[in-house]
């Protein structure tokens, strides 16, 4: 679990965000592993038989599992989006609305909603 902890910099909101980002996609990228590359091994090598036989009844829980950190990376990148037209477009106001605490807090709920979307 300390691969998927963030580095907690209190000085810099969108490193933090950037941070965030990494590891949505990185959770993407391992949630897609049993969902789009497994199936495909059986076919082609003889591998993995079971696995493709189960394939079908294991797609209602694979499915929710690879949508969750998805919708967090697609959060996520709204929010540094937003977090960048606050520094750039509004630098003098730019620290009470987006300042560190707004940042990491609007993140953690990001993070809930979309494991209660996905």
């Amino acid at each position: 679990m300390n691969e998927l902890t963030l580095a907690f910099n209190p000085s810099s909101a969108t490193s933090f965000l950037l941070q965030a980002l990494a590891v949505a996609d990185t959770l993407v990228l391992l949630a897609a592993l049993p969902l789009y590359v497994l199936p495909n091994v059986y076919p082609y090598t003889g591998v993995l038989r079971s696995y493709y036989e189960l394939y079908m009844g294991l797609m209602p829980f694979l499915w929710p599992i690879y949508l969750i950190p998805y919708t967090g990376t697609i959060f996520l990148t709204v929010l540094v989006s937003v977090n960048r037209y606050e520094a750039v477009c509004r630098p003098f106001s730019t620290a009470k609305l987006c300042g560190n605490d707004k940042v990491f807090l609007s993140n953690f709920v990001f993070c809930d909603v979309s494991f209660l979307v996905g």
